[in-house]
C-alpha cells in the first residue's frame, strides 16, 4: 500500500489451468495489479522469460489519472530504494574452508547450468560442495544464483512495441532448492541459510565463488536487503530417519536488487547464495555414492515509460536443475 488515500500495487504469481473438458498444459502467469477501492488496472504476463515461443503481455482496465499517479509513486519508491541498496551493500570478512586429512572434504565448484533465449543468458546457477563425506558427518551444499540484467534488458527491449522507453530492470525474487534423494541424506537440523522471515531486514550472507587467483573455492560476506523469505523443509521418502531431505527457498526484495548486485557467474563475488548442511545417517560399511539435485529460478521486475506514464512488469525464468553426487565413506 502506497498510502490509504492513494492506492495499492500488487504482484501475483500462478498458473492458468485448462478446464476439465479442455486439453493443454498450465500456463505460468504473473499479474501486476494497480488498484484502489474503485479502480483497477492489470498487466498479465503469460509464459516464462526464456520460452522459445516468447511470452505474451496483456493489459486490462483503464489507466485513469489516479492509477497513473500510483504507478509514478511506485516507480519513485523503487528508484529511491535502489540508491539505498547500493549504499548498504557492505563487505565483511570471509570464512575458512573445512578440511580433513582423512577424506577430500574441501569445498569445490562442482558445476552449474543456465537459462538462455536467442543467445541471451537470463539466469545462472552454480553448485559448490565437497566430493566426499564421512558417514555421520555434515557437509555444506551451496547453491549460487546469478542474474544477467544487461542480457535480459536487451532481449526485452528487442521485443518491445514502438513508442515505449525502457527505464530499468532488476531481479526481485529468487527461487532455490536442494533435493536429497534418500531418507539418509538429510538437512542437518537448523544449519541452513537464509531462514524464513516476514519483515524487511538486511541480512549477512556468504557469497561463494571460484577464486581465480587462489584457484579454489572462496567466500565473501555481503549484506543483502530482504523483504521476505519463505524456507520450507519436507520429507518425500519413507524411513526411520526423522530428517528432512528437501529444502526450498523463496526470497523477495520487493523493489529489486539493483546496480548489478546479483549479476555474474561462478567466478564473481556477486550473486546470492543459499546453503544447507547435509548429513548422511545410514549404516555404511563401504564407500557408496549418494546423488542429489539442486534447482533455481529468477524473477525480474522491469519498468517501461509509455508516453508520460510508467508501467511495471514482472517476468520469471524457467527452473534450472543440476544433478550431483557425493561419495559417502564409512
Amino acid at each position: 500500500a502506497l498510502s490509504e488515500t492513494m492506492g495499492y500495487v500488487g504482484v501475483y504469481e500462478g498458473f492458468l489451468v485448462p478446464a476439465d473438458t479442455e486439453e493443454g498444459t498450465p500456463i505460468p502467469v504473473i499479474a501486476d495489479i494497480t488498484f484502489t477501492s474503485e479502480e483497477m488496472f492489470t498487466i498479465l504476463t503469460l509464459g516464462y522469460l526464456d520460452d522459445t515461443d516468447g511470452f505474451d503481455v496483456l493489459h486490462f482496465g483503464i489507466r485513469t489519472q489516479h492509477i497513473k499517479d500510483i504507478s509514478r509513486a511506485y516507480t519513485a519508491i523503487i528508484t529511491e530504494k535502489q540508491e539505498t541498496i547500493k549504499q548498504n551493500m557492505e563487505d565483511f570478512n570471509g570464512m575458512v574452508n573445512p578440511t580433513s586429512a582423512r577424506l577430500n572434504a574441501t569445498i569445490e565448484h562442482i558445476g552449474g547450468t543456465s537459462r538462455s533465449i536467442d543467445g541471451y543468458t537470463v539466469s545462472r546457477l552454480s553448485l559448490f560442495h565437497a566430493y566426499e563425506l564421512e558417514n555421520g558427518s555434515t557437509m555444506p551444499i551451496y547453491v549460487k544464483l546469478n542474474s544477467n540484467c544487461e542480457d535480459v534488458k536487451t532481449y526485452i527491449k528487442n521485443g518491445m512495441e514502438s513508442g515505449a522507453t525502457f527505464i530499468n530492470l532488476y531481479p526481485d525474487t529468487l527461487y532455490a532448492s536442494i533435493n536429497g534423494r534418500s531418507n539418509e541424506f538429510t538437512v542437518d537440523g537448523e544449519n541452513y541459510a537464509p531462514k524464513s522471515q516476514t519483515k524487511y531486514a538486511n541480512i549477512s550472507l556468504d557469497i561463494v565463488y571460484y577464486n581465480l587467483l587462489k584457484k579454489k573455492f572462496d567466500t565473501k560476506s555481503l549484506s543483502f536487503p530482504i523483504s521476505k523469505v519463505i524456507c520450507t523443509l519436507s520429507k518425500t521418502v519413507s524411513g526411520t530417519n526423522p530428517g528432512k531431505n528437501i529444502i526450498n527457498w523463496e526470497i523477495w526484495e520487493n523493489t529489486g536488487w539493483g546496480k548489478g548486485a546479483l549479476d555474474g557467474d561462478q567466478k564473481t563475488e556477486t550473486g546470492f547464495t543459499v546453503y544447507a548442511n547435509y548429513s548422511y545417517r545410514g549404516n555404511v560399511s563401504e564407500a557408496q555414492v549418494e546423488t542429489f539435485s539442486v534447482s533455481g529460478a529468477i524473477r525480474y521486475v522491469y519498468i517501461l515509460m509509455v508516453g508520460d506514464d510508467t508501467l511495471d512488469y514482472h517476468i520469471k525464468t524457467q527452473n534450472m536443475t543440476f544433478n550431483s553426487s557425493v561419495r559417502i565413506l564409512p
